[in-house]
């Protein structure tokens, strides 16, 4: 997994729409992480991570509505898989 991804991953794990507190210590952080990767649904929708709020809802729209298409598009054994996982966050 690339560093830019698991930082994405990372950010996702602590922004305020996770509803929870930030974590008292090194590890519940590491443990809220771990959850968040064990219980997103990966094939149902994108993780969107937006740390400035800079993605405004048409962007959103548009992500789901790719990501949506890209999964329900048929694949053939000589074609790349969509991979099971996707992280998208703005420029």
């Amino acid at each position: 997994m690339a560093g830019e991804a698991v930082e994405l991953l990372a950010a996702a794990a602590f922004a305020p729409e996770a509803g929870l507190p930030p974590p008292a210590t090194r590890a519940a952080g590491f443990l809220r992480f771990l959850r968040l990767l064990g219980e997103h649904p990966w094939r149902e929708r994108p993780l969107v991570v937006d740390p400035g709020a800079d993605l405004g809802p048409r962007a959103l729209r548009d992500m789901e509505a790719a990501f949506a298409q890209a999964r329900a598009r048929p694949r053939l054994p000589r074609h790349a898989p969509v991979p099971p996982a996707l992280c998208a966050a703005p420029r």
